[in-house]
Order: C-alpha cells, then structure tokens, then sequence
C-alpha cells in the first residue's frame, strides 16, 4: 500500500479523533458549545449552537493580540523580552507560540481558549453550572 493510499484514511481516523473530542468535551455539565476554528477563524466543527459564541473571528484577533503582548514581556526580569529572546534563537517561532491557554470569564459565561498548531479549541461554559457539578 503506498503512502499516498493511506494519506486519507489517516485523515479520516484525525477527523474521528477529533469529533470524538468534541463529543466528550460538551456532555461536560454547563458546557453551552466547544467550537474548533482554523487559522483563518473559521468554524471546522461544533457542538452546541454556533449563535452563542458571536463573531470568532474577534477570538482569532484577541489571541494574535494576546500572542503580541505575551512576546513584549520581559523574560526572567531582565531587559530581553520573550520576542527579543526567540530573535536571538535560530528556532524562530512566532509570539502565538507562547500562548498555550486562555480563560475569559464574563459575568455569566466562559470562554476557554486553547490554541495549537494554527487551530483553536474554543469551549463556552456557564461556570456556575458547571462549578455547582463539580461539588455534587
């Protein structure tokens, strides 16, 4: 079987993997949506009504910002920042890199925001809900 055979069907287990996720992620008590984007902000996949989370581009926005303003911090105190420090680095890399977990807690909703490799995993959770749950 060549590689080029066997191509889609590793595509096809990751997209199961990854519904499979989705699936386990919202049957979690006070979780309203779990969305995965792509690098553009667009929706790939969801659980949940889509309308609950608004406009996710502004999210891909908020996490470049996000990302640039975590490469402007000064690393261990010193003078270098985080960008300063990857620009001395032959790997490179970009600020986004830096950013592995955002929460954004609202007066009645959470967001948490996962980004990895270009993609973002985004779960939108009623915390009350889902903090009462947890205490049963």
């Amino acid at each position: 079987m060549s590689s080029t055979a066997s191509a889609p069907a590793n595509k096809a287990i990751a997209l199961q993997e990854v519904q499979e996720t989705v699936s386990r992620l919202s049957s979690h008590k006070g979780v309203r949506a779990v969305l995965i984007l792509n690098p553009e902000g667009d929706i790939i996949t969801q659980s949940g009504k889509q309308d609950v989370i608004g406009n996710t581009r502004l999210l891909k926005q908020m996490l470049d910002i996000a990302g640039k303003y975590s490469a402007s911090i000064p690393v261990n105190g010193g003078g270098a920042t985080i960008q300063e420090s990857k620009d001395m680095d032959s790997s490179g890399g970009s600020a986004m890199d830096d950013i592995s977990f955002i929460s954004v807690r609202c007066r009645k909703d959470e967001l948490l925001i996962a980004p990895k490799n270009g993609f973002v995993l985004v779960v939108l959770q009623d915390p009350a809900e889902a903090t009462s749950s947890s205490m049963d």
